[in-house]
């Protein structure tokens, strides 16, 4: 608890209700944060106890917002959130960090108020705050889909087929009202269900509780929650009965859920996916609200239609923005009331969505993000999709008039056909949806006026399908125009024409004459003093549709007194009043603008019941904007570079060639003060695995990384960064990328290697793209080298995938001497004697040195440090033998020789080293303020400083605790 005395403004009965709740409430996990709302016109949430700790900290950057609740001995923090700020918190928690929310308001009671849950998120479920996570749409805001951020919750039913493990999974996006059941037979490192995982971006998964299970299956599902961890995938546990149905239980629940026109007789062969499907209905509670019924689209998916990215390869390739990254943009969003929707300042170019996303649409933004993750594998559509790229490319007048003109004033069609579905649409819903209609036709005339030779494709995708619907659309077009009074709809205001309906213009026409009543007594009261000027007479409006009189104070002599004068309030400003005939004229006015506001609404349920009709031929423009929206914005992506893209040769799988000539990394080279040197690559199935050494930091890693990205935005149907590129098609792209340990799985840095490792083996195949960033590296020298060496010559000869693999053990090089399809590749540079130069340039050889400790004195380390890394680099150096490879086999024994010696020669210096740590330790545990924290937190302070304590893994320190342990026993 912070040492605040700042109470907050609540009487003490509020504040005794609140308490009593909050502490009877169950308690809660860590990744949950409770609200507690306070009405009032301008509504604040509060948060209380370490909520209202982390909100103060994350959200506001200091404790000093908190304030206390409570009395003596029961003080408790608290931190108000306003409205505004509410909506910007709730957004970055759900959607960013993956929170789960629980919403509180309180309600009267009969004796006294009382509190209740009112709404509740998580981050695959968060339709009860859908209104609040995705209103920006009128005012251009960034919304999720910018981020590739999508509410989609997931579930997985475990089961057997022929003794092989199938999954049966289904997914659904509440908001967008799509439904995805897949049915996959799976290895033990369940390396497909990763790639679906990573296809779908699903945010939270349904997964069996861990009771009364089989053995085997306990340990399938301990690797799926790893999977799902690994994927940053919240996990939601749930009993396993909640996933037992029935073909005869599930079918009436998805025909009440179902559109019209879908085809439910494939999806129900899938009985293992339809049961995650019950329990992911249930749990989102579908089947509570009507409105859901004939709305959701049930398709299947299958994971094998696209190119499988592992999680390694999604974030090596920094395909999507860091959650740092997400973050900075929410705050930037929440402090920022005049934002551009794709605002290139807050996602920039460092990944690859950043770099592409040029769209003008939400849909457009929402389109990409999917195709990023779903690269595709038929040649046909990839070739369609450059050969529409290219038109825009060739067609610049064209792609002007698509970005600055039809797709600019494009709403956000799919989530306002949803809530025309749901009913919960407003007039300017339709409003939107019939200037859409009337662009389709602009639309369709920009594109006929294509001269090129993609013109008949681009009449069979887009032209013909605008023929298709117009026609119908200009029904819908002439309702609209009858029911709405579009010359209001200029001054933003959405209303009925009141000549459409008999029972309104009578309202409306009385409605003007109460007006005119109003105002002609307004005039005749003014003139009624002879001693006062009638522009001394204020007549204002108040709430509502209430008039009333205002004078001075000084003036107020003239009213009083008099019987047809009613004072209402006397204040500084002035004293109000009214008169019997206005206080009548204002009740009538009240009642005819409530009848007429009625009618107006029940006109309007009306035309959205109407437009519900329409839903189905704006899903499809949806899809057709959309997809012009990602296509145009390959083309203004390739077209503005500094150096053009060019269109990819693309072959089939089989193939197995890639050529790319003077390739470059496609964000590090729009980098400010970046001048990207560019890189070739050839290799087929002859020359299938390149091994790339050189010195540290001078580029081997980007240049592995590169070629996968371009590769994926070749599949995805984006030209490339090339001056020419020839690609086979690859099924899917697997990293090992890194040393990173996982500390929450209580998995070691070369655990995590070793099961990247082994996932790669089981998933790849020879069509596969293969990345391999240094590999074993997390253990001895002698175990890494001959893993990496074993791991190397296995991939080459067994499997075949095209792989890139930048090493420091330059001994593995001698594998190109032995296996004919490996190739050598060497980033190069200049050395002289006390300077390095790297060129960045790939050639072919191998390099003999890392030059390592080269770059630490160019980095500037302490002389100590370099001095003592010289001497150890010589002593190893004299202990080897001419030669450590016998046959070209590693001699591990001679490695492990050497080790023994090495771990002799470092016993003085992890003494004194061990001895600087211990000093540190002290320094920073006497520098603590332990007076201002609370028991808990100076806990947490001392077993923080413990960890990074021994973290460091020095054998002095280690055995300093040990003596003391024994002391204490």
């Amino acid at each position: 608890m912070t040492n605040s005395t700042t109470k907050l403004v609540m009487n003490e009965t509020a504040q005794s209700i609140l308490l009593s709740f909050h502490s009877k409430l169950p308690k809660k996990t860590k990744d949950l944060i409770r609200f507690y709302e306070r009405g009032g016109e301008q509504p604040t949430y509060l948060c209380l106890g370490e909520d209202a700790n982390f909100i103060a900290e994350e959200y506001y950057g200091t404790l000093a917002t908190l304030k206390t609740i409570g009395k003596n001995r029961n003080l408790l923090d608290t931190v108000s959130v306003t409205q505004q700020k509410f909506e910007s918190v709730i957004r970055d928690l759900l959607l960013v960090k993956r929170y789960r929310i629980e919403l509180y308001t309180s309600i009267k009671g009969r004796i006294k108020n009382k509190w209740e849950l009112s709404k509740y998120a998580s981050p695959g479920n968060v339709r009860q705050f859908e209104d609040l996570l995705f209103n920006g749409e009128q005012s251009g805001e960034t919304d999720s889909s910018l981020m590739g951020v999508s509410p989609i919750v997931m579930s997985i039913k475990l089961g057997r087929v022929q003794d092989k493990r199938l999954l049966g999974i289904s997914f659904c996006d509440s908001t967008l009202h799509t439904i995805g059941i897949s049915e996959i037979v799976d290895n033990d490192q369940f390396s497909v269900l990763e790639s679906l995982c990573v296809q779908i971006g699903a945010k939270e998964c349904l997964i069996y509780d861990n009771k009364k299970l089989s053995q085997e299956m306990e340990y399938d599902l301990k690797k799926i929650n790893e999977i799902l961890l690994k994927c940053n995938i919240v996990i939601t546990e749930k009993s396993k009965k909640e996933f037992n149905t029935s073909v005869n239980d599930i079918e009436p629940d998805l025909k009440r859920l179902a559109t019209k026109k879908t085809n439910l007789l494939p999806l129900l062969d899938q009985i293992t996916a339809l049961g995650s499907l019950q329990c992911l209905i249930k749990y989102l509670l579908l089947l509570n609200d009507e409105t859901n019924f004939g709305t959701f689209r049930i398709t299947t998916f299958d994971p094998m239609c696209y190119m499988r990215l592992d999680a390694t390869a999604f974030e090596a390739l920094n395909l999507f923005p860091s959650k740092k990254e997400q973050f900075q943009s929410q705050k930037s969003l929440s402090n920022s009331s005049n934002i551009i929707f794709n605002n290139s300042s807050l996602l920039n170019s460092t990944n690859l969505l950043g770099l592409l996303n040029r769209c003008k649409t939400k849909m457009g933004s929402r389109k990409l993000v999917l195709w990023i993750k779903q690269p595709v594998i038929d040649k046909k559509e990839i070739d369609r999709r450059h050969s529409i790229v290219e038109a825009f490319v060739e067609d610049a007048g064209m792609r002007c008039l698509f970005r600055d003109t039809h797709l600019r004033i494009m709403p956000d069609i799919l989530r306002i056909t949803k809530r025309i579905q749901r009913g919960s649409a407003k007039l300017i819903d339709v409003v939107r949806l019939y200037d859409v209609s009337k662009e389709l036709v602009r639309m369709k005339e920009t594109l006929l006026s294509f001269e090129g030779e993609q013109l008949e494709l681009l009449n069979k995708a887009y032209i013909s399908i605008l023929d298709k619907f117009i026609t119908p659309l200009s029904k819908f077009q002439k309702m609209i125009e009858m029911v709405v009074d579009l010359e209001k709809t200029q001054d933003h205001q959405y209303l009925i024409n009141y000549q459409y309906e008999e029972e309104l213009e009578e309202l409306f026409y009385k409605r003007e004459q109460v007006a005119q009543d109003i105002k002609d007594h307004a005039k005749k009261i003014k003139n009624s003093f002879k001693s006062l000027a009638a522009d001394k007479v204020l007549f204002e409006k108040g709430k509502g549709t209430n008039y009333y009189f205002r004078i001075t104070k000084v003036n107020q002599k003239h009213i009083k007194g008099d019987r047809k004068f009613i004072v209402l309030e006397s204040r500084k400003n002035g004293v109000k009043f009214t008169t019997k005939k206005l206080t009548k004229l204002n009740q009538e006015s009240v009642e005819i603008e409530e009848k007429y506001e009625k009618k107006q609404q029940e006109v309007v349920a009306q035309v959205v019941r109407v437009c519900k009709s329409y839903s189905t031929i704006f899903d499809i423009v949806c899809e057709l904007i959309s997809e012009i929206d990602v296509l145009s914005s390959f083309a203004t992506t390739a077209s503005d570079s500094i150096l053009p893209y060019i269109r990819p040769t693309m072959l089939e799988m089989e193939k197995g060639t890639i050529i790319l000539k003077e390739s470059r990394h496609p964000c590090l080279e729009v980098q400010e003060d970046v001048n990207f040197i560019p890189n070739d690559l050839y290799a087929d199935n002859n020359s299938s695995f390149l091994i790339i050494t050189g010195p540290n930091c001078f580029g081997k890693s980007t240049y592995i990384k590169q070629i996968g990205m371009i590769i994926l935005m070749a599949q995805i149907g984006s030209f490339v960064p090339c001056t020419e590129a020839t690609i086979s098609i690859r099924d899917c792209i697997l990293a090992r990328v890194g040393a990173g340990d996982r500390q929450l799985q209580g998995v070691s840095t070369f655990m995590a290697e070793m099961l990247e490792a082994s996932s790669i083996l089981k998933t790849a195949t020879k069509n596969s793209l293969i990345i391999i960033d240094e590999l074993g590296r997390g253990t001895s020298t002698a175990d890494g080298f001959g893993l990496a060496w074993a791991i190397s010559e296995y991939i080459s000869t067994k499997i075949g995938s095209t792989t890139l693999f930048a090493t420091h053990f330059h001994e593995l090089t001698a594998l190109e001497s032995k296996i004919p399809s490996i190739k050598n590749l060497k980033v190069t540079s200049t050395i002289s004697e006390n300077t390095i130069t790297p060129l960045y340039k790939v050639e072919p050889g191998s390099s003999d040195q890392s030059l390592g400790i080269r770059v630490a004195e160019i980095a500037n380390f302490p002389n100590s440090v370099v001095d003592k890394a010289k001497k150890k680099h010589k002593e190893l150096q004299l202990k080897k033998k001419e030669s450590i490879l016998i046959d070209n086999v590693p001699d591990f024994k001679e490695f492990s020789e050497m080790e023994i010696e090495e771990k002799k020669n470092d016993e003085n210096e992890d003494t004194e080293i061990g001895k600087e740590l211990i000093l540190q330790f002290l320094e920073e545990f006497k520098t603590t303020q332990f007076d201002r924290l609370s028991p808990r937190e100076a806990f947490d302070v001392i077993i923080k400083l413990k960890t990074n304590l021994l973290k460091e893994k020095n054998s002095y320190v280690k055995k300093i605790l040990e003596d003391s342990e024994k002391m204490k026993n």
